[in-house]
């Protein structure tokens, strides 16, 4: 992990659009203190329970975030300039949630299909979108 001075990393990112299952960001953790020094902080408190019990899709902030002990080593960009065959960008996925936390989120409806149904040129929002899980 980064925070905790493992890997390679000039610089740690906080996992891109993590929230937690009670929306918290990784920014909130740090804020309310939750997270420090790469693990539980002073604002944790025992009745919290564990990060995992506030994980999205598997992901907690141990994982996602750099004050937790997470995070990423480099910084996530979306695939300049992509959009789907019906003209949405990378943004409208994130903003009508149609993906979150790296893959389909709650605004992605089953009659929507798969994200490969709207590709340009092979592309999708899974490979060009950081929210999707790519970019």
């Amino acid at each position: 992990c980064c925070a905790c001075g493992g890997g390679d990393c000039e610089e740690c990112f906080d996992s891109f659009g993590w929230v937690s299952s009670t929306e918290h960001s990784c920014a909130s953790y740090e804020e309310q203190e939750w997270c420090t020094n790469g693990g539980k902080g002073t604002g944790w408190l025992a009745e919290f329970g564990e990060f995992a019990e506030w994980a999205v899709d598997g992901v907690d902030a141990a994982e996602a975030c750099c004050a937790c002990g997470g995070g990423d080593c480099e910084e996530c960009f979306d695939s300049f300039g992509w959009v789907s065959s019906t003209e949405h960008s990378c943004a409208s996925y994130e903003e009508q949630e149609w993906c979150t936390n790296g893959g389909k989120g709650t605004g992605w409806l089953a009659e929507f299909g798969e994200f490969a149904e709207w590709a340009v040129d092979g592309v999708d929002a899974a490979e060009a979108c950081c929210a999707c899980g790519g970019g």
